[in-house]
């Protein structure tokens, strides 16, 4: 998975963090995406820290400008 880098929407939290975590360790550069600055701020935190490659930008997938900011981002 090295050199790819995967975009996981609700991932500041739950099922989403799991997701991007495992990514991550496993070489993906991630993405973390949520409606909630603050959550995504910690799990950006835990996963630098762990020495993970990784961005946390807010989105609400329902809003179409927020959806294009976050494909737009670069890592």
């Amino acid at each position: 998975m090295k050199g790819k880098v995967a975009i996981i929407t609700a991932s500041s939290t739950g099922i989403g963090k799991g997701i991007a975590l495992k990514l991550a360790q496993e070489g993906c550069a991630v993405i973390i995406s949520s409606r909630d600055q603050k959550h995504i701020s910690v799990t950006v935190d835990e996963l630098k820290q762990q020495g993970l490659e990784c961005l946390g930008i807010p989105c609400h997938v329902g809003k179409a400008q927020d959806r294009t900011n976050l494909i737009k981002k670069k890592i």
